[in-house]
């Protein structure tokens, strides 16, 4: 596989696709044109993203879907981010794309003169759907959920020093949030807690085996939800976003005095998924020579005495083990692997983010043999991080937030 190099000046989109319906047109009378957005002059800290600049389509070099040029300012220490942000992309003519925009990468900790003083909370809640629900993540399922593999979980860390405010991040079991539901919690989490929408940081998993929340993404399947299937996933959204709040209660509430390290591993699975043909894309398969991100970035929270009570952990992957005719609800490896490393750390919560893995999907696949497979290598590879030697986090955290704006661009058909 041909390493994908994250931590320097490139950065990847992911594009996660569902046919959404559209009621504009455009020039020549099809379904409105592609949109493309070019990513520039972004930094990152620990739980945030800062500016994205709208500018025009760049050209593409050989096996890679975009170039985003200075991504990261990657001058200073360690620091550890993953953003989901919404967007609308149009990609083919007459196909509207749902995208969301993931970032994960290392830049720099603002520095200050002495070492920081952190405090550390943590917060793990049951989310586990209790009726039948309509799954996200494929197009052709049909039909509600009908039992439970695993159950789902969100999970919160709390971070603050003495010398910059209580910053959260969440990690939760769902395919992704809308937009309008994170705005929502952000609003309600500032006016309980005092914290700014650039605190705040919601990720998700990915798992394409978790229940759909009558949004956006609904508009993927074939067979469209009845109005009872979109009650209950309305119903489930309620229960998810009071989960989420007592995340945020709960995580603040356990802060206490912490030691912040990070050091990075490596883990196989993931394998690229666009099969090329003379340079195009031809189907969905193993692409042996395609790019791929395999770094595992650890972070570990302990106590003052050593005590591991949280920990970090991204990779770049769509969690897709299971395919479309998987009815049963599963948190995918991503959840095998939280799982794992948290009973073999009694007390702890393990947070599991999803990197730039748009083009990734695990291999092999099909099984829940493979998914349990896939998860116990990458709690595997996080244990064995854990237990080595980390560089120690001395720094305070800066975040900011904004929105990628998109243009529009319009090309003419050749065969009008």
């Amino acid at each position: 596989m041909t390493q994908f190099p994250m931590h320097g000046q490139w950065v990847a989109l992911r594009l996660y696709a569902s046919n959404l319906r559209s009621t504009k047109r455009n020039c020549y009378g099809q379904k409105k044109l592609p949109k493309i957005a070019k990513v520039t002059n972004l930094r990152c800290s620990l739980v945030n993203f800062a500016t994205i600049t709208p500018i025009d389509f760049t050209s593409v070099p050989t096996g890679l879907p975009y170039k985003v040029k200075n991504a990261f300012n990657n001058g200073g220490r360690i620091c550890y981010m993953n953003l989901i942000v919404p967007l609308r992309i149009w990609i083919l003519a007459g196909v509207r794309l749902l995208a969301i925009l993931s970032v994960f990468s290392c830049s720099s900790f603002y520095a200050n003169e002495s070492p920081a003083k952190w405090m550390a909370g943590f917060a793990k809640v049951d989310v586990t759907p209790n009726e039948p629900i309509r799954m996200a993540g494929y197009g052709n399922r049909d039909r509600p959920s009908e039992s439970t593999d695993t159950p789902l979980f969100v999970r919160a860390m709390a971070l603050r020093n003495e010398s910059s405010p209580i910053h959260l991040i969440f990690s939760v079991d769902t395919i992704g949030l809308p937009g309008e539901m994170t705005s929502s919690l952000a609003e309600q989490i500032e006016k309980k807690h005092g914290l700014s929408r650039s605190q705040i940081v919601f990720c998700s998993t990915h798992t394409h085996c978790g229940p759909d929340l009558s949004s956006e993404l609904s508009n993927i399947f074939a067979k469209e939800l009845t109005s009872g299937e979109v009650t209950v996933g309305l119903r489930y959204r309620d229960l998810l976003s009071k989960a989420i709040l007592e995340g945020a209660d709960k995580a603040i509430g356990e802060l206490a005095p912490a030691k912040l390290a990070y050091a990075q591993g490596s883990v196989g699975f993931a394998a690229n998924r666009r099969v090329l043909k003379e340079g195009r894309w031809s189907t969905f398969g193993v692409q042996s020579d395609g790019p791929v991100d395999h770094t595992v970035p650890v972070l570990r929270i302990t106590d003052s005495s050593g005590t591991l009570r949280g920990t970090v952990f991204n990779y770049a992957c769509h969690c897709t083990t299971l395919g479309g005719d998987h009815y049963a609800i599963n948190s995918e490896w991503a959840g095998y692997a939280t799982n794992k490393i948290e009973a073999a750390n009694s007390g702890s919560v393990a947070l599991c983010t999803i990197g730039c893995g748009a083009d990734a999907n695990p291999f092999p696949r099909g099984k829940i043999e493979f998914v349990q497979q896939h998860g116990l290598s990458l709690a595997s590879e996080v244990l064995r991080v854990l237990a080595s030697p980390m560089t120690q986090i001395d720094q305070s955290v800066a975040a900011t937030f904004g929105y990628a704006g998109l243009l529009s661009i319009c090309r003419q058909p050749k065969n009008l």
